[in-house]
């Protein structure tokens, strides 16, 4: 979005929190799934349109946000939250995981004007507590370019799965029906 006022041309600053504790769990926010597959296409997109974007990883890199966009949740993110909203900016909370009865993130989602979630079945779920400040925007998973760097053969079932580690053992029990023995 463009404003002009008083003959100057005002582009809106949207800006996605990516936390030091982020940071140093992955080194380069390109490694977390979730930032690949919806931050970084979205950023790139919004950049391509004319928009200033940005990734902040530090409170005082995000405070000329327009609108601040969180991927993650923890103390960092609540203050920042509060910080801007004291200041009449937009937050959302880009939400991809249903996790449910965390303190400090759902006190965040509360005072988040929008919960933006990756599929329609999270979105309802949301909804039940958020009501109208829930949106769907779909991973563009299919959109973003992927590339097959390994030889498979077709007849041989691969799973693949990609996500943070702390999911990992629910993932992997719910494949034990699904594999051979």
């Amino acid at each position: 979005m463009r404003l002009i006022l008083k003959d100057k041309e005002y582009k809106m600053r949207v800006t996605w929190f990516c936390p030091d504790k982020v940071m140093e769990v992955f080194k380069n926010p390109l490694d977390n799934p979730s930032f690949r597959l919806r931050c970084w296409y979205n950023y790139t997109l919004l950049r391509k349109e004319g928009y200033v974007a940005k990734i902040a990883k530090s409170p005082q890199e995000a405070e000329d946000a327009d609108v601040l966009i969180l991927m993650s949740f923890g103390e960092e993110e609540y203050e920042i939250t509060k910080y801007l909203k004291d200041k009449r900016k937009r937050v959302i909370h880009d939400y991809t995981e249903n996790i449910r009865g965390i303190e400090i993130l759902e006190k965040t989602k509360q005072l988040c004007d929008y919960i933006v979630c990756c599929s329609t079945y999270l979105a309802e779920e949301e909804r039940k507590e958020y009501k109208d400040r829930v949106l769907v925007i779909r991973d563009p998973a299919e959109k973003f370019p992927v590339i097959h760097n390994i030889d498979y053969e077709r007849e041989k079932l691969r799973v693949v799965w990609s996500g943070m580690g702390g999911n990992a053992p629910l993932v992997a029990a719910a494949m034990v029906p699904v594999l051979p023995r």
